[in-house]
């Protein structure tokens, strides 16, 4: 049985059956990128230890200038180590970009939950925090679309505090949330 991942957690409906993530795009245009994040866990490893495949990536899909089916399969592999230092130095900062933006809405939309129950000080705190946050990334991978929802974020953690414009906020944020989803990557 199939289920369903929620579009707000991780940006793009997927289904799960068994170890199979399936995921669909709609229309992908030339000299686009489009991502789609699977986060996975797995058991502790050694330090250093060699290279462990963790997944095979399988893309088809229909080339409409070549009027074909083309298809690409790439294995992933990581490696594993104690030291931050290795791990900051190897990541990629398009993808830590892609994932601080995947970060920002999923706290925007727990911030949303915690001033609904009303809890106005839990929300502008998560946001606060995920604004922080953010700004690493973006000090990191100099990607200067992170600014744009650094500023969003910071100015709604103090939106969420002004009772009488909630509504106009909360329909803002949800706004914000949908259409800036992956930044149209």
């Amino acid at each position: 049985m199939a289920a369903a991942l929620d579009r707000s957690a991780w940006g793009r409906p997927a289904d799960i059956v068994g170890q199979t993530v399936t995921a669909a795009f709609a229309k992908i245009h030339g000299q686009r990128q489009h991502f789609f994040v699977v986060e996975l866990e797995f058991d502790p490893s050694v330090n250093g230890e060699a290279a462990r495949s963790v997944a095979d990536v399988d893309v088809s899909y229909r080339d409409l200038l070549r009027n074909r089916t083309a298809e690409q399969k790439v294995n992933i592999a990581v490696q594993f180590t104690k030291r931050e230092a290795d791990v900051e130095a190897r990541a990629n900062p398009k993808i830590a970009a892609e994932l601080g933006l995947l970060n920002a809405d999923a706290a925007t939309e727990r911030a949303l939950q915690l001033r609904d129950a009303g809890d106005i000080e839990g929300a502008s705190r998560v946001l606060s925090e995920s604004s922080a946050k953010l700004a690493a990334v973006a000090h990191k991978s100099k990607d200067t679309r992170l600014t744009k929802k650094i500023n969003q974020q910071r100015n709604t953690a103090e939106q969420v505090k002004q009772p009488e414009n909630w509504n106009i906020e909360r329909k803002a944020m949800k706004q914000n949330i949908s259409d800036d989803l992956l930044n149209g990557l």
